[in-house]
């Protein structure tokens, strides 16, 4: 995530101010921002939830950390992929279109590790 995250700013960099793609690329990285994010998030709240030093305590957040990782995260990663078939289907430019298909092939593998998650 971090290298696509990283070959959006290049592109950003390299369009005019004036290139309308430049919002297409902008948004892309928010997006990959934002998955980026959401993925560190929810490594903490595994790491939290298999950290609890009592079962019952355990137990008790058990369906909170399910629902936040099977249907939470996975609604605002889908956000993301929306945004990115978006810009997919608007620019003309190749480098835009690879790195996007990148980030949507990465932020659709991020939703499927979370939803192989069992508590």
């Amino acid at each position: 995530m971090v290298t696509i995250c990283q070959d959006l700013t290049q592109i950003r960099k390299s369009l005019d101010i004036s290139d309308p793609d430049k919002e297409f690329v902008v948004d892309l990285w928010i997006a990959c921002q934002t998955t980026a994010d959401y993925v560190s998030n929810a490594v903490a709240v595994l790491w939290l939830y298999t950290n609890m030093s009592l079962g019952t305590d355990r137990k008790k957040v058990e369906n909170y950390v399910g629902e936040l990782f099977k249907n939470v995260l996975a609604a605002h990663l889908e956000v993301n992929i929306e945004q990115t078939n978006f810009a997919i289907a608007n620019t003309k430019k190749p480098g835009i279109v690879s790195t996007a298909t990148q980030l949507k092939d990465a932020i659709r593998q991020a939703i499927d590790v979370l939803n192989a998650v069992r508590l």
